[in-house]
């Protein structure tokens, strides 16, 4: 096959292709050091695929959805940059590839083999990987069950019997050595409890944790010593009650993001960190008491959304905070009748406002006069709320959306809410339609 260069069909269409390749369920090519077409992408019953030899072949791997063996062997090219597109792939062998250089990012959804051999430019096994739905998923089997050194990104979806992350693997075992991870994400994951030990945490910049069941005493393990964290987000974290006393010292954080924590009663008394954080989110932690002490020293706090938390509302302590956006909703404000309750409670640094679910909320005060960098306010869900302070509404408004308010459209729809007052909002919506 010396002289072979091309497919003899390289111009038809992959339906004409389906319909010549119908039941091929294996390929091999070998020894074709001529042929440059890109492999036909439409092979709808392939499930091996053997190429060897071929250095001009152009191996885009795209198409093959039903591929399970894939092997490699003596080909310039890069190929391995297209398995991202092979859902089914089982068994991946790569032999003398001259340019590979790392693995790409992938989803390992079903495989079982990885094999790399002779490859000289290969600098790093994997820099991200995302095992996502494998149920039965138990054990690692990367050499002494380590991880790869260079891994930066470890996403873990819904491996349900996993129960352990395992080590980094090191060329030895000197307490210099540290992991290059940078992002972990581990998502209904309800057997795992152990996460390895701090080398593998060293240089986490972001950090995810949802439904992970057994995790009661992880997350303190998971921030401790780590200087180089900066984003958090925890979900449906059921048995976490308390947030460890090491967040204050997390000096590099910049957003935190809770969700569905319905024990979480107390963060620590030494507070957040002031000097760092930026965004601040938490929501549906319905057994709240209190937001973090000394909320109002976070002088880098720009964004704070509190949504479903109770109570929390009456410690919130933010006029004298830099915040640029504000949204509160749901439980947390039960009890208010009149927003904003006092002149002083909200920042005067405020461009953007939005409160919502408000149950009880009969009229907007006259403090929101106060905020003259406002540009936009948004009022949600508030069925009780029948009447604006037109002229106390800030004249660096810029937009005013009204989303869900029944009295409020009612206003709007019979006296087209006194246009000669909203007509310098320049934009003015209610229930998604412009009203000017």
């Amino acid at each position: 096959m010396l002289k072979w260069e091309s497919w003899y069909f390289p111009s038809m269409s992959n339906e004409a292709i389906e319909e010549i390749f119908p039941c091929l369920k294996h390929l091999t090519l070998q020894n074709c050091p001529k042929l440059i077409e890109k492999l036909p992408t439409q092979i709808p019953s392939l499930k091996k695929l053997s190429i060897s030899e071929c250095p001009r072949l152009k191996c885009s791997l795209k198409g093959l959805s039903s591929l399970v063996e894939l092997d490699i062997e003596k080909c310039n090219e890069d190929p391995l940059r297209y398995v991202a597109h092979l859902p089914s792939l089982t068994r991946l062998k790569s032999k003398s590839i001259s340019e590979l250089t790392s693995l790409p990012a992938f989803k390992f959804m079903a495989l079982e083999v990885l094999q790399i051999e002779s490859c000289p430019k290969l600098k790093c096994l994997l820099e991200e990987l995302d095992i996502e739905d494998c149920r039965s998923f138990e054990s690692w089997n990367f050499p002494n069950g380590k991880l790869p050194t260079m891994l930066k990104s470890l996403k873990i979806h819904c491996c349900r019997s996993l129960q352990y992350l395992p080590e980094v693997a090191f060329e030895n075992d000197t307490s210099s050595n540290m992991s290059q991870l940078e992002k972990l994400e581990i998502v209904d994951c309800p057997s795992l409890t152990y996460l390895g030990t701090e080398k593998l945490l060293y240089c986490l910049k972001r950090l995810r944790i949802s439904y992970c069941l057994k995790f009661e005493k992880s997350l303190e393990k998971m921030l401790r010593n780590n200087a180089s964290l900066e984003y958090i987000d925890i979900s449906r974290y059921v048995k976490l009650s308390s947030f460890p006393e090491c967040l204050q010292d997390l000096s590099n954080l910049t957003e935190i993001n809770i969700n569905s924590c319905p024990h979480l009663e107390f963060f620590p008394e030494t507070g957040l960190p002031v000097s760092s954080l930026r965004t601040f989110c938490i929501s549906n932690c319905e057994s709240l008491k209190s937001l973090p002490n000394q909320m109002h020293e976070v002088m880098a706090l720009r964004n704070l959304t509190i949504t479903d938390c109770a109570s929390s509302h009456s410690s919130v302590e933010i006029a004298q905070t830099s915040l640029r956006e504000l949204r509160i909703s749901g439980e947390c404000s039960e009890d208010i009748t009149s927003f904003p309750v006092d002149e002083d409670l909200l920042p005067r640094s405020l461009i953007s406002l939005c409160i919502g679910r408000f149950k009880n909320l009969s009229n907007l005060s006259r403090g929101l006069n106060s905020l003259t960098l406002l540009e936009e306010l948004e009022i949600i869900n508030c069925s009780k709320l029948q009447s604006l302070p037109w002229d106390c509404l800030p004249a660096s408004l810029g937009r005013l959306n009204i989303m869900d308010c029944p009295l409020l459209r009612q206003l709007f729809k019979a006296k087209r809410a006194n246009r000669h007052v909203t007509a310098r909002i320049p934009c003015v919506e209610v229930d998604g339609d412009c009203i000017q």
